[in-house]
């Protein structure tokens, strides 16, 4: 069988299901794998770097406990083991330590020497002893801690600790790569095996297969019999190709006979072709008189009748059209009187809607000024009893200050009875000292300046009541015409308050007018609209009149192209003149 083959060119073997199914498969796999170091890989420095951030917190906190002691009483040599005990737990992920005391101060370093270590572990330890907190940042790996034996205890210093990532992250890299190596040297022998495997179980049956459905296409049914039998797709194809080459026999067979049947079946299509060319000329007249073979007999017959019932209803459209055309002409005149009265109607009842729009904006506009008015006299109303309580107060304020002039003359009153008193005892002082002598000369003196002193606050109590007199009078004057002005005012409220009343009232009567209007502006504008969607629908319907009367005129003269015999045996179904009188009352009604 594969000596009969037709060879394969050298480049078309590359282009095969063998090969096809290899690359899809190491594509697959190379994928697959791709997604799964990808995944390893994050995965390993997700949790190499979490891990190093826990050592990195927890080793700076015990740290930081175990050297509170030292701390507290400056044992360097502790403080010192406790810094190298720090930097070899952290390996070579330890960069820089130091610790400070409580005045910020450099007690002791051990790491890298770049000053910007040294700097940041400053910046970490002044933050930490002005919160007293500990504090984490660049991802976790700059990590400082008050120095203090258990948390809530005194705090002697600041801890901090540098640590790098970097040289874990480069040995995990390292291992990463060799891990990747062995990983492709496993996927590529998998792809051997299986490339092997398709080779064996598909790609040569399959190969078997299509050599044999060449065969088979050759024209060498017999070449099917050698097909496997295997329980497999490929067995199922085995069995569809030896159906098909039995099929495919039996079909020559039969080609024969469909040749012979074919030469009768032109000479039924031409004729056919002949009848259907004079019934697209027009010509229902034309039917089929030679006899068809018996297969095709009643095909003729099927065409002679169709010509015969086209011929018929041809007849009937011919009258009918006639008909047509007139209730159209009729619904066509009828259509452009109602649409003319449409018209006019919806002019008109347009014209009362914007009157009506106006006559509601100056309602509106007056409903509103009355309710302004009725707000400003509100607003009024509102000053004026303010006011009204502002006089009350002031009438209040008068008889205070009328009260508190009584109380001055109370006490100019007693004013008087202190000078009075202050002369007497001047007199008396005066009397003694002439009977002493010249031993009470200084004393008289005294006395004297004593009694003009009395005699001064005397006058001038005088003038403080005179003052005080006039200004009672001139107190209570005001406070008649404070009391007077209230009165006034509260005449000005009780009446303000009236005018108020009646502003509501017509404020609120405005308001229902301007409703009322505007309900009758919305019927207006629906009834608007209605008249205007009416007019539509009329002007529509009269494009429909006229259109059917265009399509009757021309349904007549296409009607009119064919050629019927008439012979008066079909009744044409005429439409009756008062059923399109009455379509065209009913239109104009609308």
């Amino acid at each position: 069988m594969s000596e009969t083959a037709t060879p394969v060119p050298l480049l078309s073997r590359f282009n095969t299901i063998f090969v096809k199914c290899s690359l899809l498969f190491a594509v697959a796999m190379l994928v697959l794998g791709a997604l799964l170091l990808f995944r390893f890989s994050s995965l390993t420095e997700r949790i190499v770097t979490d891990r190093l951030r826990d050592l990195a917190h927890h080793t700076t906190l015990a740290i930081s406990h175990q050297m509170a002691d030292s701390m507290q009483f400056k044992v360097q040599e502790k403080l010192e083991e406790s810094l190298h005990i720090a930097l070899e737990e952290a390996g070579e992920n330890g960069v820089y330590g130091a610790i400070f005391d409580l005045e910020g101060k450099l007690v002791m370093q051990l790491g890298s020497d770049d000053l910007g270590h040294a700097a940041t572990a400053r910046s970490l330890g002044t933050e930490v002893l002005r919160t007293n907190a500990p504090l984490e940042v660049n991802d976790g790996f700059h990590v400082a801690f008050p120095i203090q034996k258990k948390e809530a205890m005194p705090t002697h210093g600041v801890f901090v600790m540098l640590w790098d990532p970097a040289p874990s992250l480069a040995h995990l890299a390292e291992e990463r790569v060799r891990v990747e190596i062995e990983a492709m040297i496993a996927l590529i022998a998998i792809l051997v095996g299986v490339s092997l495997a398709v080779r064996q179980l598909v790609t040569r049956p399959l190969v078997r297969l299509s050599d044999t459905i060449t065969l088979v296409g050759e024209g060498r049914f017999d070449a099917a019999g050698t097909l496997p039998e295997r329980g497999d797709e490929i067995g199922h194809i085995s069995v569809s190709v030896k159906t098909m080459s039995a099929r495919l026999e039996e079909a020559r067979r039969l080609e024969d006979i469909a040749q012979m049947d074919a030469r009768a079946q032109a000479d039924v299509v031409e004729l056919l072709r002949r009848g259907l060319k004079a019934l697209a000329e027009g010509d229902l007249t034309a039917g089929i008189e030679t006899s068809f073979a018996e297969k095709y007999e009643p095909l003729r017959q099927d065409f002679n009748a169709a010509i015969s019932k086209m011929r018929q209803a041809m007849s009937e459209v011919r009258s009918n059209a006639d008909s047509i055309q007139s209730g159209a002409e009729e619904i066509s005149r009828a259509s452009d009187d109602l649409s003319r009265r449409t018209e006019s109607q919806a002019a008109t009842l347009e014209e009362t809607a914007a009157a009506l729009d106006q006559l509601a904006a100056s309602v509106k506009s007056a409903a509103e000024g009355a309710k302004e008015v009725s707000k400003t006299v509100s607003e009024t109303n509102t000053m004026a009893s303010e006011n009204g309580r502002v006089m009350q107060n002031a009438i209040g304020a008068m008889s205070e200050i009328e009260k508190s002039s009584d109380q001055i003359n109370e006490i100019i009153g007693v004013i008087d009875d202190i000078a009075f008193q202050t002369n007497l005892l001047a007199l008396n002082a005066g009397v003694e000292a002439a009977r002493a002598g010249a031993a009470g000369k200084g004393f008289a003196v005294v006395a004297s300046e004593v009694r003009a002193l009395a005699q001064r606050s005397s006058d001038a109590a005088k003038q403080i009541k005179t003052l005080i007199s006039g200004s009672s009078q001139q107190v209570k004057s005001g406070a008649k015409l404070v009391d007077q002005a209230g009165e006034a005012l509260m005449m000005v409220v009780t009446s303000v308050d009236h005018i108020s009343d009646l502003i509501s009232g017509i404020a609120t009567g405005a308001s229902e007018q301007a409703i009322g209007v505007s309900e009758i502006n919305k019927g207006v504008n629906n009834l608007d609209q209605v008249t205007q969607q009416n007019a539509a629908m009329v002007e529509e319907a009269t494009a429909a009149a006229h259109m059917l009367k265009s399509d009757a005129m021309s349904l007549n003269s296409m009607v009119s192209k064919f050629e019927v015999a008439m012979d008066g045996s079909v009744e044409p179904q005429m439409m009756e003149l008062s059923d399109i009188t009455d379509r065209a009352n009913v239109a104009q009604a609308i």
